[in-house]
This record gives C-alpha cells, sequence and structure tokens, in this order.
C-alpha cells in the first residue's frame, strides 16, 4: 500500500496502525465511560487495556524492526512508521496520567479532564463534545 507521497508500506505495517488506531480511541472512549458512568471497574481495565496496548505498540516495533532487516521496509517509510507509532503512544501516554489522576484523587469532573484533553492538544472533538 502507499501512502500520501508515494510513500509505501507493507499491508502488515497498514493491519498493525489500524489496529493501534482503532484501540486507541476504544481507549479514548473509554476515558468518556469512565467519567460518565464513575464506575471504577471500568477504570481498571481501561488501566489494563493501556498495558496491553504499550504491550502491542512494542511488539509492532519489533516486527518493524525485522521488516526493516529484511528488506521489505524503505527507511523513508521506516521513519514515519515508527513516528506514527510515537504518537500513538503519546495518546496513551496521555490516557494513562488521566487513569492515574482518576485511581489517586477519585473520578474527575468532565470540566477538568476537557481541559487536559485541550492542554494536550488532542483536538477530538467527538470525545470533547461527548463529555
Amino acid at each position: 500500500m502507499v501512502i500520501r507521497e508515494g510513500i509505501p508500506f507493507t499491508e502488515r505495517a497498514v493491519r498493525e496502525l489500524s489496529t493501534l488506531f482503532a484501540r486507541a480511541i476504544e481507549l479514548l472512549e473509554c476515558v468518556r465511560d469512565v467519567i460518565l458512568t464513575q464506575n471504577r471497574i471500568l477504570l481498571h481495565s481501561m488501566q489494563r487495556e493501556g498495558q496491553h496496548y504499550e504491550e502491542l505498540v512494542n511488539e509492532y516495533a519489533l516486527f518493524h524492526q525485522q521488516r526493516l532487516i529484511e528488506g521489505l521496509c524503505l527507511p523513508k517509510a521506516s521513519s514515519l512508521f515508527v513516528a506514527l507509532l510515537d504518537y500513538l503512544q503519546g495518546i496513551t501516554g496521555h490516557i494513562g496520567q488521566i487513569a492515574d489522576k482518576l485511581s489517586r484523587v477519585g473520578i474527575l469532573t468532565r470540566k477538568s479532564v476537557t481541559r487536559h484533553f485541550q492542554r494536550c492538544h488532542l483536538h477530538m472533538p467527538w470525545l470533547v463534545s461527548s463529555l
């Protein structure tokens, strides 16, 4: 598959990124649901899923290294893929910070979480508007 500017990605790389994007959205929706329901069980589930997400990102990074070693990945595509992994890991890093705050000080208000997303420049109006 060819991404913008003619950068070729393998089908596997596209599947990996699609999986990560879908799971990141699920985690963001969990943040919303935890705040709306005040459900601590869901909070702990969100924390576990965040850890699994981190493990998956690391696993995909190793798969990527193998593709690079085998010559299946071009350097320009490699840089873009690694940057996307980093950005996606950053999103879940913010989710982890929110989860940590929720578990330490109790369920946050809609306003404080909205402020956190705005500070982090996560422009996801569908998430913030539903809080």
